[in-house]
């Protein structure tokens, strides 16, 4: 299947297709929700597609951006809906994106030297504990929630 130049053609079959509306959705779901969508993107790409970790995720990264460029022209001159400021803090993404790049340039680095098995296990432990990171507040939330209904309940038959 491979080219003399080691490069996979992709053509545009059912699960390509299946593919591309799923990460189409992903991707509206994860603009809508604030967040790039890269733990869906890479292992959608990996497992349908058959993309290898050194091309799934420079794709994902791809792609999450052309998420993001709408994503902030749309909001860039919304403004904050309780307080009189913008509702993008600028401020804030000069101080993120040095950070980003910071941890892209070696990212980038390791993927070009680090053989495909080590870059597809370094990114399932990294994906497993992002997981359950997000799995644990969600309880820890979930269950705030849960006493303050608890607690708003109890004050409504306190005061009836």
């Amino acid at each position: 299947m491979a080219t003399d130049d080691g490069m996979t053609p992709l053509m545009f079959d059912g699960p390509m297709t299946a593919a591309s509306v799923v990460c189409f959705v992903v991707s509206v779901l994860a603009n809508a929700g604030g967040i790039g969508g890269g733990g869906v993107f890479v292992p959608l790409l990996m497992l349908v597609l058959g993309l290898g970790g050194k091309w799934a995720i420079p794709v994902s990264n791809t792609m999450i951006l052309a998420g993001a460029i709408p994503a902030s022209a749309m909001n860039l001159l919304r403004r904050h809906p309780k307080r009189d400021r913008p509702l993008l803090d600028l401020d804030i993404a000069l101080l993120l994106v040095p950070c980003t790049l910071g941890g892209t340039t070696p990212g980038v680095v390791l993927n070009v030297l680090c053989p495909e098995w080590l870059v597809s296990l370094l990114l399932v432990v990294l994906l497993s504990y992002t997981a359950h990171k997000t799995m644990l507040k969600g309880r820890s939330e979930w269950r705030k929630e849960r006493d303050m209904k608890v607690r708003r309940q109890m004050a409504e038959v306190t005061e009836a």
